[in-house]
């Protein structure tokens, strides 16, 4: 075994840097003996510990940020519907529960619909300005939710997956923020895919693969250039994108624009909190935009069309999928 010597005594150079700090550095006063072991207080050791809660942390949370998915279409050689919808605000006094009752009726009963959802769901009331504004308490807000999953997973007319993924929105994170309560692991329990607030999709329909960038909320935000902050997604977070959707200003748009000559899709999904808009008022924005927003993918052409009214385009793909266009 090699040693070197040192002023202060014989030193094995193979003894690890941390061991040996400890046998010569550590004070009295960082030493607490139990009638079982030794223990030696040091720094090095909390962040043993802490790296290990770290690790579990991350191990233990649902989210992905870059995902790929494949719908299971009922006419696999025909065009998809996927529905980006967002900000449905369950809860709220301001929702309007009919529009979105029918809106889920019909991504549940129509061939070829999917859906992904963009955030804010549920309302929860966290926020102190909305606090009042709330229809039903947050226990119901999240069985509604847990019921509409359900239904759009594993017991529908269909036989299928039709929530494909959701992502994270403000109000659920403020709530995991400030109670711990993480509201998203609602959709672990169906394979609802998840996301961490924004994500990477990639989604293969037929033989075309269409990229997907999607985010709550993302900066660029204009109540003039409505779809800035989807572009802004595009150009900031993933510039290979065909189609970037932003929600959270609960403004309705969409833009097809040429990005290194490649056509892309910017989307502002929309809301359902549209009733009364007594908050948005106040503040001046204006009236809140009907949710609704999807758009048209083919499988043997990278073609894409996009609709703000979720009933105008599925009687268009209807139209698209009907026996004599088989």
């Amino acid at each position: 075994m090699v040693k070197i010597w040192t002023p202060t005594g014989e030193i094995d150079v193979k003894e690890p840097l941390e061991d040996r700090i400890r046998r010569e550095c550590v004070k009295e006063e960082d030493i607490i003996e139990t009638p079982r072991k030794t223990i030696y207080v040091d720094w090095r050791r909390a962040f043993d510990a802490l790296q290990c809660m770290s690790d579990i942390w991350q191990e233990s949370l649902p989210f992905e940020e870059e995902l790929t998915l494949t719908p299971e279409a009922e006419f696999k050689d025909k065009p998809i519907l996927l529905s980006l919808s967002a900000d449905w605000h369950v809860g709220s006094t301001d929702t309007d529960y009919d529009q979105l009752r029918k809106d889920l009726n019909l991504v549940t009963s129509t061939p070829n619909v999917f859906m992904g959802t963009l955030g804010d769901d549920v309302d929860v009331g966290m926020y102190q300005e909305v606090r009042f504004m709330q229809a039903g308490p947050i226990r119901i807000q999240h069985y509604s939710i847990e019921k509409i999953a359900e239904e759009l997973t594993e017991y529908n007319p269909r036989d299928r997956k039709i929530w494909l993924f959701a992502c994270a929105g403000n109000h659920t994170t403020t709530l995991f923020e400030r109670s711990g309560v993480l509201y998203e692991e609602v959709y672990k329990n169906f394979d609802i895919r998840i996301l961490p607030g924004m994500g990477k999709i990639t989604m293969h329909v037929g033989n075309q693969t269409y990229k997907i960038g999607v985010a709550h909320r993302h900066f660029g935000q204009s109540r003039l250039n409505i779809t800035l902050a989807a572009k802004r997604l595009i150009e900031f977070y993933w510039d290979e994108a065909d189609i970037g959707a932003v929600a959270h200003m609960h403004q309705s748009a969409y833009e097809k624009f040429y990005k290194a000559g490649k056509e892309r899709l910017a989307i502002r999904p929309g809301t359902y909190r549209t009733e009364n808009n007594l908050y948005e008022l106040a503040r001046g924005w204006g009236r809140s935009q009907p949710g609704g927003a999807s758009v048209i993918l083919y499988p043997d052409e990278h073609k894409m069309i996009p609709f703000l009214d979720l009933e105008e385009g599925i009687e268009y793909l209807k139209y698209l999928t009907k026996p004599q266009n088989l």
